[in-house]
């Protein structure tokens, strides 16, 4: 078991990528708005996932988090607004603001792996992933703040000294952003200062 451990962090050395895709039917009605989305320098960066096993033990393997949460936040927008723009702050000022509805800023606030085998040649990984997400007036007034997680549980029967294992927990991490991603899409209109947000600008 130990060396499974080692093996996932080792593994992810020299920074695994994750490619995980939005759900994207049944497909919530778009809002006809135009939101604007701000990414924190710490939310392109976000790398670092701590690994833990049956036996308590830790460390931290570097997973691109960051990167694709960017895209499947992006895809995840574009599901819900009819149009998705980027902007550098919170506030944008000038031309970058013009049309915005407000403006969200999402946050990583969390991420996890945990490894571990059940049998003699069969491994698990379970991953784990919360966002937080506030939304802004254009001049910076907090709207609304809420928390969206999701989980996400592979298995493999491939033999333990196969490195093919490591897949096994990238395709964990991949599941849980997806889950967390429709948890976005899907209660997005269900956060009660969205709601209020929404029937102050005549969105039903």
């Amino acid at each position: 078991m130990r060396w499974l451990f080692a093996l996932v962090v080792l593994a992810a050395g020299c920074g695994t990528v994750l490619t995980p895709v939005v759900i994207r039917e049944p497909r919530p009605e778009p809002l006809p708005l135009t939101i604007g989305v701000h990414y924190p320098d710490e939310v392109r960066s976000f790398r670092k996932v701590p690994v833990t096993d049956a036996r308590g033990d830790s460390a931290n393997a570097k997973i691109l988090v960051g990167e694709a949460s960017v895209k499947l936040i992006d895809d995840a927008l574009g599901l819900l607004f009819a149009r998705v723009v980027s902007v550098t702050t919170v506030t944008p000022v000038g031309s970058a603001g013009d049309g915005l509805s407000a403006v969200i800023e999402p946050r990583i606030l969390a991420a996890a792996l945990e490894v571990g085998r059940q049998g003699v040649d069969d491994t698990f990984a379970r991953g784990s992933i919360t966002y937080g997400f506030t939304l802004y007036s254009k001049t910076g007034e907090r709207l609304a703040s809420w928390t969206v997680s999701g989980a996400g549980l592979a298995s493999s029967s491939t033999s333990l000294r196969d490195a093919a294992d490591w897949n096994t927990v990238r395709r964990s991490l991949e599941l849980a952003l997806r889950d967390a991603a429709w948890n976005f899409t899907s209660g997005f209109r269900d956060v009660a200062e969205v709601r209020r947000w929404l029937d102050e600008r005549g969105v039903k």
